[in-house]
């Protein structure tokens, strides 16, 4: 998709103002996680960013605080190829005593060319796209509901996903196929991946709505952010993208501050409340994936289940060993 083909429905002009809000968002020193702490800390919202690389992530806050004047920005250390830094990072954050309303899951990896394992003995996309993730969102949870019970403003929790979701198998995610190397295939894999990241969506607004009614007012959603030129595709040639030219990615990509409208949309829009915007997978800018842009196992209710108890499980397990 071209820059030119890109529908803009929603601009960082209408996110309102967001004074008296916390936002959470992993990966936020580059690329469309970057170009989301911008645009949340340009609105007044405390922002705290998780991240591996501190240099990296002090510096954007620095850029990010020169920038907008807001000073309300810290940074939280975490491997996501960590689990048990993962859940420090989550109690440093419960630590803070502040309430929760808007959770981006940002940080990814994509394609890793070699079978790797994460320090926790996972797949290390898994491990970094989807358990990381749902380990922090699984801790958090709890303030993410009584923010939403106590507070004025509606939460969101926001997964970015891709479009890549397609290069699943049909049948979804192997799940028996987590660690065994004769079956990985970096593409797929990063598939399977980023149809965990919509699935989770789903099955947390599913969870959330049974719990406390279907009116509660926790917003779960995952987007496609378009083809964005990131860090994240560092693995990946040219021809990747349709093309041999080596300039190709700068010919098709959206930059980062393009790619996050998405994300932003979704985290601060009133639109998502008042739409009632639930479980949804968006595509480019303000609009519900069309017939073809999403696996077809991502409407599957049993899927969603049993992907879920599936990561419980896992973490469950993996954690017990800390």
């Amino acid at each position: 998709m071209t820059k030119s083909s890109r529908p803009v429905t929603f601009k960082y002009t209408d996110v309102p103002d967001l004074t008296g809000q916390v936002a959470l968002i992993t990966g936020a020193s580059t690329g469309i996680g970057k170009a989301t702490l911008s645009a949340l800390g340009a609105k007044g919202a405390h922002v705290v960013c998780v991240g591996r690389n501190p240099e990296k992530s002090k510096a954007a806050i620095d850029e990010v605080v020169r920038a907008t004047g807001n000073t309300k920005v810290d940074y939280i250390e975490a491997d996501l190829n960590d689990l048990a830094s993962v859940n420090k990072a989550a109690s440093a954050f419960l630590a803070m005593n502040l309430p929760l309303h808007m959770l981006v899951l940002n940080a990814g990896v994509m394609a890793l060319p070699k079978f790797e394992l994460s320090k926790d003995g996972i797949e290390q996309q898994f491990a970094t796209n989807h358990f990381a993730h749902f380990l922090l969102t699984e801790r958090l949870l709890p303030t993410l509901e009584q923010t939403a019970l106590s507070g004025a403003h509606p939460v969101r929790v926001v997964s970015v996903s891709s479009g890549a979701n397609l290069w699943a198998p049909k049948d979804g995610i192997h799940m028996d196929q987590l660690n065994d190397e004769k079956w990985y295939q970096p593409m797929r894999r990063y598939g399977e991946t980023k149809l965990a990241n919509i699935l989770m969506m789903q099955e947390l607004q599913r969870r959330l709505e049974a719990k406390h009614g279907k009116n509660v007012k926790i917003y779960c959603n995952s987007l496609h952010p378009g083809v964005v030129r990131t860090e994240l595709g560092r693995y990946q040639a040219p021809q990747s993208f349709g093309s041999s030219n080596k300039d190709a990615p700068k010919m098709v990509f959206l930059d980062p501050v393009e790619g996050a409208i998405s994300s932003v949309y979704l985290a601060t829009s009133p639109d998502v409340p008042s739409k009632n915007i639930r479980g949804q997978y968006y595509w480019d800018q303000g609009r519900v994936a069309r017939k073809g842009e999403l696996h077809a196992k991502a409407g599957d209710l049993d899927h969603q289940k049993t992907v879920w108890v599936w990561s419980e499980n896992v973490i469950k397990q993996k954690m017990a060993r800390l």
